[in-house]
């Protein structure tokens, strides 16, 4: 059992974000690890062996691979939601040399030497280069078609989250992230014991952190279901990292029609729009999912927003719309 201090203030100050970088290095991370898969990434999984097919990321392979240990240089603690990934990638090459060299140092103990690490570790800037064009090709190949769907189950997250939080309170909030995470009397628990040898130099961490007045972010992710990860190091803030709820669900089916007497009573498209509103979504969600145009699903909602249907929240830059009370019960009368 893994537990850290943390006081009131942190409680308060807790803030979510997420990373494209993230999700690139624990996707990664999934695709090395090999089968067994979770059953909801195996179409993606699919997808993206076949796009990497004859695609060399020896960086990649060598830093993040199967590895029980991600150097931490390669998930900095995000700030912000959405943060675009050329963003990221330029904060990854502003890392310190120091950061690197210690994380590829820890690196090596844990996971073994091999020609890739010890010249990284050896030249950690020409190393960095290197794997930044690694990443984008990866990203570009695998992720960036999906990425603003994968945004949409984000956000609807931390939406989720925010909202158990106002209600309940944000101890009940954490105590529901992970069956493995919890709160209780100031401290934060992980139910989690450590598998890793340690050998000289390197000193094994700790069991009982204190944070103290660090502040903690939330970090939802797609590829982190059904593991819980966290980072606690002196470079970044403490984070914890959980698997997203709807996790898989980028890759949409077609949602079901509308009974056909509601189709008749408001209309094929607004009906439709109503209809798949049940789960909270973003215009242009909506606009991919029903196979129309952005301007037309505007309208849609505005008309539905107008009769006390549906209701929208802003979470970012991004707008999400969701059933009002009286949505859901006409949709329950017609169902």
């Amino acid at each position: 059992m893994i537990s850290i201090n943390v006081t009131p203030n942190d409680i308060l100050q807790m803030r979510f974000a997420f990373s494209p970088l993230l999700e690139a290095c624990t996707s990664f991370h999934m695709l090395r690890k090999g089968n067994p898969y979770p059953s909801q990434y195996l179409q993606w999984i699919d997808e993206a062996l076949r796009a990497l097919h004859d695609v060399g990321l020896p960086y990649m392979e060598a830093l993040l691979g199967g590895n029980s240990y991600v150097p931490d240089f390669l998930t900095p603690t995000p700030t912000a939601p959405g943060v675009d990934f050329e963003e990221d990638l330029k904060r990854l090459c502003a890392t310190p040399t120091s950061i690197i060299e210690d994380n590829l140092q820890l690196l090596i103990a844990i996971a073994g030497e091999s020609d890739i690490r010890k010249d990284a570790l050896a030249h950690p800037r020409e190393m960095i280069c290197a794997l930044v064009e690694e990443l984008r090709t990866y990203w570009d190949y695998t992720l960036a078609h999906h990425w603003s769907r994968m945004i949409a189950i984000l956000e609807n997250d931390i939406l989720y989250r925010a909202r158990e939080q106002a209600l309940y309170g944000a101890s009940d909030m954490l105590n529901g992230l992970h069956p493995k995470f919890g709160y209780k009397d100031g401290n934060l628990f992980i139910d989690k014991e450590w598998k890793w040898k340690f050998p000289p130099p390197c000193v094994a961490p700790d069991f009982h952190y204190d944070i103290a007045g660090q502040g903690i972010q939330i970090v939802p992710t797609i590829f982190s279901f059904p593991k819980l990860y966290w980072q606690i190091s002196d470079d970044y803030q403490p984070m914890f990292i959980y698997g997203a709820r709807g996790t898989g669900l980028w890759h949409y089916a077609e949602p079901d029609d509308p009974e056909e007497a509601l189709q008749i009573t408001m209309g094929v498209g607004r009906s439709r729009v109503l209809y798949a509103l049940m789960t909270p979504r973003s215009t242009t969600e909506l606009a991919y999912m029903l196979d129309i145009t952005s301007g037309a699903v505007s309208q849609h909602l505005s008309k539905l927003n107008q009769a006390g249907l549906v209701e929208s929240s802003r979470s970012g830059k991004r707008v999400f719309y969701r059933l009002s009370q009286r949505g859901q019960k006409l949709i329950d009368v017609f169902n």
